[in-house]
């Protein structure tokens, strides 16, 4: 963030779109760090309110806050959807990750 500042809030947007192989991720984990090297996670969030069947397109901030803390660098890690399931016409194939911003307060 290019220098050390307080942070109480993390997240990021992801969009899903079925129809063309983009799923949101199962769940993104967000960790702080003062020096770039050591990194503390701070915060989980899952996708558990979304149906990976929802055939609309749909946006969701997965947000989260958290205890106030100093931090300069932000490391997001979104894990994966995984292998199109058997019901869809891509069944087999790998599924896609669209992130649309970073958000820290």
């Amino acid at each position: 963030m290019g220098r050390v500042q307080a942070v109480e809030k993390v997240g990021a947007g992801f969009l899903q779109d079925v129809g063309s192989w983009i799923w949101l991720p199962r769940r993104v984990a967000f960790e702080l760090s003062r020096d770039g090297v050591n990194f503390t996670t701070v915060a989980e969030v899952s996708a558990a309110d979304v149906s990976d069947r929802d055939t609309s397109v749909v946006v969701k901030d997965f947000v989260q806050t958290i205890p106030k803390r100093d931090a300069r660098f932000v490391r997001v890690k979104a894990y994966e959807y995984g292998v199109i399931p058997a019901w869809h016409a891509g069944a087999g194939g790998a599924s896609w990750i669209f992130i649309d911003e970073i958000i820290v307060e």
